[in-house]
């Protein structure tokens, strides 16, 4: 999710249903011990992972930006599992 809580991409103050938008990627080894290394809480939830919230935003400090950034260097190793769609001609 973005900060406006709508699926990454989307760009709108409207409701959005997150049912009907599916996820579009897998990240392959993405273990519980790797979702809390991630998320800004600790918690190993693979399905729900946040970075940040109000009370660690990146920008307010050089210790809430270094522990994200933190986060982001484990996230950025992962992989997508599987390949991406092809795209019509």
């Amino acid at each position: 999710m973005n900060r406006e809580y709508k699926p990454v991409g989307f760009w709108t103050g409207a409701h959005v249903t997150y049912a009907d938008h599916s996820v579009l990627v897998k990240i392959k080894g993405l273990t519980a011990a790797r979702a809390a290394r991630i998320s800004y809480k600790n918690d190993p939830n693979v399905e729900a992972i946040y970075l940040y919230n109000d009370g660690c935003v990146p920008t307010e400090s050089a210790e809430n930006m270094t522990a994200y950034l933190g986060r982001l260097a484990v996230l950025a190793k992962l992989e997508i599992d599987g390949e991406p769609p092809t795209m019509p001609a």
